[in-house]
C-alpha cells in the first residue's frame, strides 16, 4: 500500500479534510447546477463559483459532458472572489500569494477543450501554451505581489 499522507496521532481526520478540502459543481438532473463548499452563479454557460470550503485550493466541476479541474499546490483562490469559469474555454481567477514572497506556484488545470490557450497574468505577461482535455497540465504561475489576476483564453 505504500507510505499513508496522513501524519499525527489524533489528528488524522483533520490533515485528511484539509488535504480533501474541495468545491465540488455539478450538474444535477433534477436540482440543475449545485455547487458543494462554495457559492454558485450559473449564466447561460458561464459559472461563477465562489469557494468556501476553508482551503481555497481546488475547484472540480462535473456534468454529463465536461469534467473540469482546477488546482493551486502552495497558494489559494483569492478569499470571496469569484473564479469564472466559460468551459468552452475560458478562465478567469484571482491567485492569493499566502507566503507573501516572490515565488512560483504550480496551477494544475484540466478539462478544457484541446488547443492553444493566451495565459493572461498581468498587463504585460501574456504566454501561449498547448491545453488536452483528457491530460492535466501543470502551468507555473508567478506570484509577485499579494494577488496575481490570471485569465486563460482560447486562441
Amino acid at each position: 500500500r505504500g507510505p499513508w499522507m496522513y501524519d499525527g496521532e489524533i489528528d488524522l481526520g483533520f490533515g485528511g479534510a484539509l488535504r480533501t478540502a474541495a468545491t465540488i459543481v455539478f450538474n444535477d438532473s433534477i436540482f440543475g447546477w449545485t455547487a458543494l463548499g462554495g457559492n454558485l452563479v450559473f449564466n447561460g454557460k458561464i459559472l461563477t463559483i465562489i469557494p468556501l470550503d476553508g482551503v481555497q485550493q481546488k475547484i472540480h466541476v462535473r456534468d454529463q459532458t465536461k469534467k473540469i479541474d482546477l488546482s493551486l499546490e502552495q497558494d489559494g483562490f483569492k478569499i470571496n472572489t469569484a473564479v469564472v469559469i466559460n468551459p468552452d474555454g475560458a478562465l478567469k481567477f484571482t491567485i492569493e500569494n499566502r507566503s507573501a514572497t516572490k515565488h512560483s506556484t504550480p496551477f494544475s488545470l484540466r478539462g478544457l477543450p484541446t488547443g492553444e490557450y493566451k495565459l493572461r497574468t498581468g498587463p504585460n505577461s501574456v504566454q501561449t501554451i498547448h491545453l488536452d482535455i483528457d491530460q492535466p497540465a501543470i502551468i507555473p504561475i508567478e506570484l509577485v505581489g499579494s494577488f496575481t489576476t490570471v485569465i486563460l483564453e482560447k486562441d
